[in-house]
């Protein structure tokens, strides 16, 4: 079965009531710009919503390298989502080696992911960047 068959039959399966799968947008001020320019015409329950979805799936542009996506739930809890859907595991600055070690490990096993990377201090006060394992 397909990516895509996965995620339509994780999407559609009514047991996970989600209520949307997006792609994150990675842009500046992408809040503040839709509260300027906030749309006057639907109901304020329709705003409401295209606010809370835009709050949700946006992120700063230093975050693209993530190519992160959303799945959206109005109830939180497990969701059991098919192990294909792990395609890469990035660990942060200052994971200690032996949950590498541990998540590694169980990522190849029940999952079949065999990509890697950790952030490291980039040349900035305050930047990243991803090194591959």
């Amino acid at each position: 079965m397909g990516m895509g068959q996965s995620l339509s039959r994780l999407v559609l399966d009514a047991k996970n009531k989600i209520i949307g799968v997006d792609k994150i947008k990675y842009k500046s001020e992408a809040l503040t710009r839709w509260l300027r320019k906030a749309p006057m015409r639907g109901s304020d329950c329709d705003r409401e919503i295209e606010l809370l979805k835009l709050y949700l799936t946006i992120k700063s542009p230093s975050w693209r390298y993530e190519k992160e996506a959303r799945i959206l739930r109005f109830e939180q809890g497990i969701l059991d989502i098919p192990g294909e859907f792990l395609v890469q595991v990035c660990f942060g600055l200052q994971t200690p080696q032996a949950d590498i070690d541990l998540i590694s490990t169980l990522a190849q096993k029940y999952c079949g992911c065999i990509k890697f990377c950790q952030m490291v201090r980039g040349k900035s006060d305050f930047g990243f960047t991803m090194k591959e394992r």
